[in-house]
């Protein structure tokens, strides 16, 4: 599968990268719908999410 132990450290960085990303985002769509609530808006989670994906790409 690896050739070298340097391929296995490659790849276990890929997924720990991958899996950091992954929590940060949960993080931030949960900020989203804070701040929204706080401001007595309330929203299904699939609309905070698209908030969040559209601010990420906008590099906001």
């Amino acid at each position: 599968m690896f050739e070298t132990g340097k391929a296995i450290r490659e790849a276990k960085l890929k997924q720990i990268r991958d899996e950091g990303k992954q929590e940060g985002r949960h993080e931030g769509i949960e900020l989203v719908r804070a701040l929204l609530e706080e401001s007595g808006v309330s929203l299904p989670p699939d609309v905070a999410e698209r908030l969040y994906d559209q601010n990420s790409r906008n590099g906001s």
